[in-house]
């Protein structure tokens, strides 16, 4: 019996932070190909050179390949204020600069990674670790890539649902529990994922990348 060719994808991405994508891409990859097998990894910085924080895209993508050989690579910014179509340009000109040639995929969350985190109630009061608190309430999925500062809208909402008070509140670790909501979202969460405008881009280069 021949086994199965797992094919790897690292993600590139602008922090530590930025890991909560590995769930979803992961999904979006399962879903997308059925059929196939995938398995996504972060480029730990920890692992690059001591003056890689101070390299430039086109340099920190030849490092992360030098150091994480894979089939294709995943290169997130996030849109912040520059938008969308700006930051998939300078990814695309990184890769030129790089001179490598790899299947690349750009993932580009509008402004930012924590924007596809608040798509559910029950996934935010899990990643806190009190699911008998009060269901926080959640922007509505058309007003999403409209909020100006979709992090601190997600801590605020973290903060809340843990329930804790006192020394307890200011030790809540809230930047691991953001990593843990992708953990716990189903299926209805990803169909209101892929609802996004910056998710349905990503979804074609999937498609125009690995298919």
């Amino acid at each position: 019996m021949i086994e199965p060719i797992t094919k790897t994808g690292v993600l590139i991405s602008e922090g530590s932070s930025d890991q909560a994508l590995i769930e979803i891409l992961s999904h979006l990859l399962e879903t997308t190909f059925p059929t196939q097998f995938f398995e996504v990894v972060y480029a730990d910085p920890i692992r690059f050179p001591a003056n890689a924080s101070s390299q430039k895209l086109h340099q920190k993508i030849a490092t992360a390949v030098s150091v994480y050989p894979a089939d294709f690579y995943f290169v997130h910014r996030d849109a912040d204020k520059a938008g969308f179509e700006k930051r998939f340009q300078e990814i695309e000109k990184a890769w030129d600069e790089s001179k490598l040639n790899f299947p690349n995929v750009k993932v580009i969350p509008i402004r930012e990674t924590e924007a596809w985190l608040l798509l559910s109630s029950e996934a935010i009061q899990r990643a806190a670790q009190n699911r008998k608190a009060s269901a926080p309430p959640l922007p509505k999925i058309n007003k999403i890539e409209g909020i100006a500062d979709p992090k601190k809208r997600l801590q605020e909402l973290l903060r809340t649902a843990c329930g804790l008070k006192g020394r307890r509140y200011h030790q809540f670790d809230v930047q691991a529990a953001i990593q843990k909501i992708p953990r716990f979202y189903l299926e209805k969460d990803y169909q209101k994922l892929k609802q996004l405008q910056s998710v349905q881009h990503l979804l074609e280069e999937i498609v125009d990348c690995l298919g």
